[in-house]
């Protein structure tokens, strides 16, 4: 059966229109998406470590990860903050840690992304 035949559209047709004719009351009643998030700051660290393994002494290394915190907004009036914190674990003595974090707010409310 071809997709514009008549014989395709008798059967599906009618369900087919009545499908959307119900569809259509609950899409108009939800809301629009929000709109997406854009940078408007960023800020760019280098990361050092520092272990004691005895009391006596500290081992010490420098540059071994990145940061950077960004400061976002949108169109909606929200506002916020990333931080993304990371080492490298050629650098880091094989430690391979990752972490961030999302705020946004806007009036009095917050939304926070903090993943496990």
């Amino acid at each position: 059966m071809r997709l514009g035949s008549r014989d395709w559209r008798r059967p599906y047709g009618r369900a087919l229109v009545v499908a959307g004719l119900a569809f259509l009351p609950w899409a108009a009643s939800r809301p629009a998406a929000e709109s997406a998030m854009w940078p408007i700051g960023r800020f760019e660290y280098r990361v050092s470590g520092k272990i004691r393994p005895l009391v006596l002494f500290w081992i010490e290394r420098e540059n071994v990860g990145r940061a950077s915190i960004t400061w976002i907004c949108n169109a909606d009036g929200w506002d916020g903050v990333e931080l993304l914190v990371g080492s490298d674990p050629a650098r880091a003595m094989g430690v391979n840690r990752w972490g961030y974090y999302r705020e946004e707010r806007r009036g009095g409310h917050a939304r926070i992304f903090v993943p496990d």
